[in-house]
This record gives C-alpha cells, sequence and structure tokens, in this order.
C-alpha cells in the first residue's frame, strides 16, 4: 500500500498530497530522484520504502516530450533497463524527448538519433509511437496493460527485488547503492551490471546473436568482468582511482564490487560507479 501512495507522487503531481511532501522532501525533482533526509517523519521514511519497487516498474509514456529529460529518466519500453545507454553528447546535457521529434512532433528525428544514440538506443526510441494528438506524457506501471499501478504486480515486483537480493547475499550493500547521491541512470547501470545484463560479446553469443567474441582493446574473450575490471585498459584506469588489481580476483561484477562496498565510503562508491559506466561507454564507442 505503501507503493501506492508512492505511485500517487508520481501519477498525480499536482494533488494536494503531493503538493505537501515535495515541499518538504523531493522539491527539486520527482519522487524517484527523492533521499531520506537528515529530519524525516516516520511517514515519509516508510512510504521511500517503496521506492526501489517503483524505479522497477515505472516509467514515460511518451507523448508530446515536454516532461521526460532524455538522458536521466525512465522512457523506454524495455523491461531489462528503461534507460538510454549511450553517452551524454556535451552540449546537450539538458535535451528533452521533444527534443528529438521533427519540427511538428509527430515523427522522430531518425538523423539526430542516430548522431546522438547507440544503436540499441536508436532501436528503442525508434519503436516508440508518437501522439498525434500532442497529448502529455505520463507516468505508466510498466506490468499492467492500462498501465495503472496494481499492489498484485507490483508485490511480483518487490519480490523480484528481493530474490535478486537473496542471491547477492549482500542486501546491505544492495540498499547503500540505492541511496547512493548519484543518479538514477548510473544506478541503474550498476544493478544491470552485477545482474550480468549488460550487452557484452560473450552474452551476445549466448542469447545467438553471432558476433566476434573477442575484446576489441586487446583480444581477450569479452564478458562484463574483462571489459570493465581485466581488460588492460580497465585495470590502468581502476589504478588511477586508488583500486588495487589484486583485489580483481572475482569472477562476477558484483562480487568485487560488494567486496569495495563494504570497505570505502559512499564517496568512494560514486566515484567507483562513474568509472565503470566510463569504462562500458568508451568500449561502445570502440565498437
Amino acid at each position: 500500500m505503501l507503493g501506492k501512495q508512492g505511485w500517487h507522487f508520481l501519477a498525480h503531481p499536482d494533488s494536494l498530497v503531493t503538493s505537501v511532501f515535495k515541499a518538504n522532501y523531493f522539491s527539486l525533482g520527482d519522487f524517484l530522484e527523492a533521499v531520506e533526509g537528515s529530519n524525516s517523519s516516520f511517514v515519509w521514511r516508510s512510504i521511500l520504502q517503496s521506492q526501489i519497487v517503483l524505479k522497477h516498474g515505472c516509467r514515460w509514456r511518451v507523448g508530446n516530450g515536454a516532461k521526460i529529460k532524455v538522458w536521466h529518466d525512465p522512457w523506454f519500453n524495455d523491461s531489462d533497463n528503461f534507460y538510454v545507454d549511450s553517452f551524454i553528447v556535451p552540449g546537450c546535457e539538458d535535451l528533452l524527448v521533444k527534443d528529438l521529434m521533427d519540427i511538428e512532433g509527430r515523427n522522430w528525428n531518425f538523423e539526430l538519433l542516430h548522431g546522438l544514440f547507440q544503436q540499441r538506443d536508436v532501436a528503442a526510441i525508434s519503436s516508440i509511437p508518437i501522439s498525434s494528438f500532442g497529448r502529455e506524457d505520463i507516468w505508466i506501471w510498466h506490468y499492467a496493460k492500462k498501465g495503472l499501478y496494481i499492489v498484485k504486480s507490483a508485490n511480483h515486483v518487490a519480490r523480484a527485488v528481493l530474490r535478486d537480493q537473496r542471491n547477492f547475499s549482500t542486501p546491505v550493500c544492495w540498499l547503500k547503492l540505492w541511496k547512493l547521491l548519484i543518479s538514477p541512470k548510473l544506478k541503474n547501470f550498476i544493478w544491470r551490471t552485477c545482474r550480468d545484463l549488460l550487452p557484452s560479446r560473450l552474452r551476445l553469443n549466448q542469447r545467438d546473436l553471432q558476433v566476434d567474441q573477442t575484446c576489441v582493446l586487446c583480444g581477450q574473450e569479452e564478458d562484463s568482468v574483462h571489459a570493465l575490471l581485466k581488460c588492460p585498459l580497465a585495470i590502468d584506469c581502476w589504478k588511477l582511482i586508488g583500486v588495487d588489481y589484486s583485489r580483481i580476483v572475482y569472477a562476477e561484477f558484483r562480487s568485487w564490487f560488494f567486496s569495495l562496498f563494504q570497505q570505502s565510503n559512499s564517496k568512494c562508491i560514486a566515484k567507483f560507479c562513474a568509472m565503470a559506466w566510463s569504462l562500458w561507454g568508451s568500449r561502445n564507442q570502440l565498437i
């Protein structure tokens, strides 16, 4: 039921209840970007517990594109990742989805899409229909046909999140990740990496997509651990920010990441997240 209140904050931003909570706890953004704060009420702390479930189930439905931030908001119809994967283009930091449409706002500007995004993102955007009536963008629950929040559906998502936490065997670290003061897009990237969902060359072959399995930099077999931790370029980059390569002995990214999580403060963890994101972006630019 707490999730239903969090959903109300998103779906009804102009209601009196939302206005009161927004003024006190998330005045500069929406509920998905809110943090607990130092003097939070018991009610707010309780509602905030539902945020992780909403992050896994809510996304924007594109209308006129005027409300949706291209790089930071969840707006793709993709259960694995609602966010844009491509790196932010300098000078386009504040881009809105409407800026990706043609002058009349009825079709995507495909020339612009190919200039800004990776192939995966271009395909995802191209598959999104544009409203011919100029309707406003709205928040929807991804796992319901009509887009409305359903408690039963949210419970399924919550159980999946709990399973992930148990699989990681470090739920405290996992919860700390969601509380980091970094962009939702970056949190989503780390979450996907920990679940081994990145489209590495090895993983693409496992999905029956016939691509070269070797790393474009060193020629070794490329999975996500290699791309982010064991490639010579990655090793040099981690050394630059003071991470001892001798500790990178894990077969899974999540095991290594959480081992650092338990020994580092939030500022360092944010730096580790940014480095992993940068390494993956550099790798994509070379393909």
